[in-house]
């Protein structure tokens, strides 16, 4: 079992230094994740804060919700 803080998401999802390496990681771990289910809204929280920022369009915020929400129903515990 592997637990994943919100942090290890946003990476996963937005373009970031640690995006690539992140993903790598978490293919090579082949254990289930496991979330808390505070990390949705801490997650559209970040990204939100993202789009304030400048640091991504509100196209490129939905686009990433819509992914995470998809692994959200299939992939994460």
């Amino acid at each position: 079992m592997l637990y994943l803080d919100t942090s290890a998401f946003v990476p996963l999802y937005a373009a970031e230094k640690s995006s690539a390496k992140l993903d790598i990681w978490l293919n090579k771990a082949g254990r289930a994740v496991f979330i808390s289910e505070w990390t949705a809204t801490e997650f559209y929280s970040a990204l939100g804060l993202k789009v304030r920022m400048r640091e991504m369009s509100r196209q490129q915020a939905l686009a990433a919700m819509a992914a995470f929400n998809l692994d959200l129903r299939t992939s994460w515990n």
